[in-house]
């Protein structure tokens, strides 16, 4: 287990990233067609350009692919974060 350290932002980003990390993530097309649908019209042409190969990277579309999935990170953090950074997490938000 990595050294605990004094920052809260970096305890709780190595959580979010263990959260992130944690998941399968198999995006189908009509994930990222579904996606695109709720993002900016500039937004979409480019991540339509890059396709869905470049964009299952893009923290975005993981994030909405995970809560269209059922899954939710509040309670992942609240499972494993102290009271005091899980608070400081929803100041953050």
């Amino acid at each position: 287990m990595p050294p605990t350290t004094s920052d809260p932002k970096q305890r709780i980003q190595r959580i979010i990233l263990d959260y992130y990390q944690s998941i399968p993530f198999e995006p189908t097309p009509p994930d990222f067609t579904e996606w695109l649908q709720t993002i900016s019209p500039a937004e979409r042409e480019l991540y339509q350009w890059m396709g869905l190969d470049t964009c299952r990277s893009m923290l975005a579309f993981r994030r909405y692919c995970f809560r269209k999935w059922g899954h939710r990170l509040e309670p992942y953090l609240a499972e494993r974060l102290s009271l005091e950074d899980f608070r400081f997490w929803l100041t953050m938000e």
